[in-house]
């Protein structure tokens, strides 16, 4: 059990965050996963655009957690599947080990989950289009998701390690491999929590002197509530920010502000 002492403190701290960035809702923290994993196909978010070649410091910040995530989702998923696929003969010691670094691995993907939630959250308030808010929240639900998986990996884990100790070989495997299911789960959360991430650090920096790209910010126009009207000055606003570099901060600072 001693080995579990570490993968346990950092959960603990990382479902302390996240009630404080979920608004203190333990209830939501942890709703269980149904169901066996697979170990997910991560993909790597990038910026595209003129965004990627220059970001607003919170977009830049945002952009920098996802990536994070997306690593740290990438090595999860190897974890994963390493303890769900045991290796035909190895001593039951080696399915404890397998699980405890399952659980470690699972713990760190809902830790990076998290930051980029919280970060995503922060550039969706400045950046006010609609489409931040979204993603931004699919960001939240994402990394609750890992969270509640690393908590489940860390159980799991457990009981490999006590059923290694007492020599329970069956017993050891099994939770070895649901140690491994659940951390396959936080990795495929935390990806997507680096996705969403990313989305917001994209429209923040479409709606930046630093990034500003036109299309896209009359792309988040379109897409706003606003009516036909104010959607068409705003449109406008963006034409003058194309065409005018020296007017292109303050029309670019009316157009975040309508969108909010």
């Amino acid at each position: 059990m001693s080995r579990l002492v570490l993968p346990l403190v950092l959960l603990i701290a990382v479902l302390g965050g996240a009630l404080w960035w979920s608004g203190g809702k333990p209830g939501a923290l942890l709703q269980r996963q149904a169901g066996p994993a697979t170990e997910p196909a991560i993909t790597q978010p990038t910026a595209s655009g003129p965004a990627a070649d220059a970001l607003p410091p919170s977009a830049e910040a945002t952009a920098a957690a996802a990536n994070t995530a997306a690593n740290v989702a990438s090595q999860t998923a190897s974890e994963a599947a390493r303890a769900t696929t045991p290796t035909i003969g190895a001593p039951t010691e080696d399915r404890a080990i397998d699980a405890e670094a399952a659980a470690d691995a699972a713990a760190d993907a809902a830790a990076v989950a998290s930051d980029a939630a919280a970060e995503a959250v922060q550039t969706a308030k400045a950046a006010g289009a609609d489409a931040a808010g979204q993603a931004a929240a699919a960001a939240e639900a994402a990394a609750e998701e890992a969270i509640t998986a690393a908590a489940t990996a860390a159980r799991a884990a457990a009981t490999a390690t006590d059923s290694a100790e007492a020599g329970r070989p069956a017993v050891t495997n099994s939770a070895a491999t649901a140690a491994g299911d659940a951390a396959a789960v936080a990795a495929a959360a935390t990806s997507r929590a680096a996705e969403a991430a990313d989305q917001v650090a994209e429209v923040d920096a479409s709606l930046s002197p630093e990034g500003f790209d036109a299309v896209r910010a009359a792309q988040l126009v379109d897409a706003s509530t606003l009516p036909d009207a104010r959607k068409a000055e705003l449109k406008a606003l963006i034409q003058r920010a194309a065409t005018n570099p020296g007017q292109r901060a303050s029309a670019l600072d009316q157009v975040r502000a309508a969108l909010r």
